[in-house]
């Protein structure tokens, strides 16, 4: 029997064990033992006493989901990681393998099996394990927002609205870039999503999603209140007692990429790939730390080409997945093989995408999930915030690929196409052998 002969519920339950099994071999070979640096930090924040805490920066939503894992691991003394790396297997397994797949051809069309099914959950353990062996917000949060988007723009009852508005608020409360997601879709339920309907239907959709959001805002409030005296439902979160937004803005400007390494042998954890255009800049306007968000696009619009260098090298640096680890361990700039993995399936994805036809509402989805990478793109560059272009583009080689349509034989388009590849590849393999040599221990005080 292949499986083609599955039915729905027997493909979601092979895929489910076959990916709850790899994740958990996952676990075992990287041997992870020890949280470090956000990691450490979010798993801290298991426990209602650390979030509670007055200097906490973070939303509750995670700590929350990490909270049931926290609290066996503190019953298992030694043992106590068993209990995250069981638990997070099983749960990613459950939603990449079972619920994902069908909310993506839901919306974009493809096929399923378990193959299919499979594929995506592969690439994550073989290209981004650090998301699945530590603690860390990236995956969480695009998963909730993915999930909240595709129940608000495939099914528009009351009951469904809300539960896509609290999807989509969790989203934010785990990752603050979220917020942007989430005002789109709060916008555009009412004139994109409901288009066509009646306006006391639209309004009263466009009600129920901000009850879902609410939801959620609700204990944030309360525990704003509590911690920092102020009742904002919004997560209050800072870098050195600024907003984290402005100074990402800033740290982007000098900062092609970052990594945090934990081997020993390094001289410190963290390795900042400076970009010299971007130093240039910060002496020749003689730029004052910290800036402003004003004084930002400010300078921005001054000088629109420079940034658009800046910017560039920050999407091939996003895209180039060398450091999936997310704590890396051995140095990067030997680890070609996955830069042009990552790139080559990001090629494939996006020339899959092109050529297919979607609905208004799928293009609209699109566009909300790739928008957190287009707004952190002008900030301090880590690939794992790359996740949801990564993401959509294997999701599209899964689904919508067709091997019945490969032609192997060459044809003039072809030869172009993959002349085209090549040249881009050279071109995006320069600029990440350059960011390669940049590699400094140390962020000049001067830029943060």
């Amino acid at each position: 029997m292949n499986s083609k002969d599955l039915n729905v519920r027997q493909q979601r339950q092979i895929s489910f064990l076959i990916v709850a099994v790899g994740f958990i071999f996952v676990h075992q070979y990287l041997n992870v033992r020890e949280f470090h640096w956000d990691a450490k930090e979010y798993w801290k924040l298991g426990s209602l006493e650390a979030l509670l805490d007055q200097k906490n920066i973070r939303g509750y939503f995670y700590p929350l989901l990490l909270a049931p894992m926290k609290l066996i691991s503190e019953l298992m003394g030694d043992r106590w990681f068993y209990a995250y790396r069981l638990g997070t297997s099983v749960v990613y397994a459950f939603v990449l393998a079972c619920v994902i797949p069908d909310l993506f051809v839901g919306i974009f069309g493809g096929k399923l099996s378990v193959m299919r099914r499979i594929f995506v959950p592969t690439l994550i353990a073989l290209l981004y394990p650090g998301l699945l062996v530590y603690p860390l917000s990236d995956l969480p949060a695009f998963l909730l927002l993915f999930c909240g988007l595709a129940v608000a723009v495939s099914r528009h009852k009351i009951p469904e609205l809300i539960l896509a508005g609290t999807l989509v608020g969790a989203a934010y409360n785990v990752r603050t870039i979220y917020l942007f997601p989430l005002i789109i879709v709060a916008i555009c339920v009412p004139l994109v999503i409901l288009r066509g309907r009646e306006w006391k239907c639209r309004c009263l959709g466009g009600a129920a999603y901000l009850m879902g959001v609410a939801l959620i805002f609700i204990p944030q409030a309360i525990i704003n209140k509590h911690v920092q005296n102020v009742a904002s439902p919004f997560v209050m979160a800072k870098a050195a007692g600024r907003s984290l937004i402005a100074a990402q803005l800033q740290w982007g400007i000098t900062m092609q990429r970052y990594e945090t390494s934990i081997d020993a042998r390094v001289p410190a954890p963290q390795q900042v790939y400076l970009d010299k255009a971007g130093e240039e800049i910060f002496a020749a306007e003689r730029i004052q730390s910290p800036m402003t968000v004003r004084s930002y696009l400010s300078l921005v619009l001054s000088r629109p080409l420079d940034f658009l260098g800046i910017y560039g090298r920050h999407l091939v640096n996003g895209i180039d997945l060398r450091d999936g680890k997310v704590y890396i361990t051995s140095p990067t700039y030997n680890k070609n093989y996955l830069s042009i993995t990552s790139f080559t399936l990001i090629w494939i994805g996006l020339f899959v995408l092109v050529r297919m036809r979607h609905s208004k509402n799928a293009w609209f989805a699109l566009a909300v999930l790739v928008l957190p990478v287009a707004v952190i793109l002008p900030g301090a560059i880590e690939t794992r915030f790359f996740l949801p272009l990564h993401f959509l583009a294997w999701s599209t080689v899964a689904f919508c690929v067709r091997p019945d349509e490969i032609n192997c034989r060459p044809s003039r388009h072809g030869v172009t196409l993959f002349a085209l590849y090549l040249v881009v590849l050279s071109m995006f393999m320069g600029i990440s052998l350059s960011t390669m040599a940049s590699l400094n221990y140390q962020f000049p005080e001067k830029y943060i």
